[in-house]
């Protein structure tokens, strides 16, 4: 279907779309033309949804999803078979935030889970799936760089107060704005120094604001 792989959206796409159908039902056109010509839709679970609002974004994503083989899992899923409202605001709930996949990777995807809503972090519920991949990856133990597992710290009922004040430090601010106005490139390299340098931010954060745990060696 794609020249480079098939497709996996995440995110908030800030779209209604109800319950609207993201597929062709009954795609059947061997009767008109050869089947090299086309390529018919494969036939899909109607999707559930606690929200039943539909807008002009919702409808685009719709067509974005007929048209290009994207099928919406949210709804549909193992673990969302409702389709649990995923942003919350002064005005209410809705289902924006999906969780989205090219028709032919679409049984990769064994379960998504819409996590319970945290005020103090975000409007919007976090999303995570579990995705079946298949790869024989050969790894040569004598070449390959090992770097040390990173800190894990100590999360209580008063950290996250204590984790906010610390993003809002000198140090660490300067570095969030300085990230926030750089241009990164979007080739391998640029990518990777994107991530160590946010990683950078939030590590120093945690390291001014939170309790490492300590290591503990297992008996056997």
């Amino acid at each position: 279907m794609y020249d480079k792989g098939d497709i996996a959206l995440f995110g908030d796409f800030n779209a209604r779309v109800a319950v609207d159908v993201d597929f062709i039902p009954n795609d059947n056109c061997s009767k008109f033309m050869p089947d090299e010509h086309y390529i018919e839709d494969v036939p899909c679970t109607t999707r559930e949804s606690q929200d039943q609002v539909r807008c002009n974004r919702g409808k685009s994503l719709i067509d974005l999803c007929i048209q290009s083989r994207l099928r919406i899992l949210n709804g549909r899923t193992l673990g969302d078979f409702s389709g649990k409202f995923t942003a919350h605001c002064s005005l209410g709930s809705s289902v924006i935030d999906y969780i989205i996949g090219s028709e032919s990777i679409s049984h990769r995807f064994l379960c998504m889970k819409v996590h319970d809503f945290q005020r103090s972090i975000s409007n919007h519920c976090l999303l995570s799936c579990i995705l079946s991949v298949d790869f024989d990856e050969q790894v040569n133990s004598e070449t390959t760089k090992l770097f040390p597992l990173p800190l894990r710290y100590k999360w209580t009922d008063g950290s996250i107060s204590k984790f906010q004040e610390a993003l809002a430090c000198p140090s660490v601010a300067s570095k969030l704005e300085e990230f926030n106005n750089c241009n990164i490139s979007l080739d391998k390299n640029g990518i990777e120094k994107a991530v160590v340098d946010m990683n950078n931010c939030i590590l120093e954060a945690a390291n001014i604001s939170l309790k490492a745990r300590k290591g503990v060696m297992r008996k056997k």
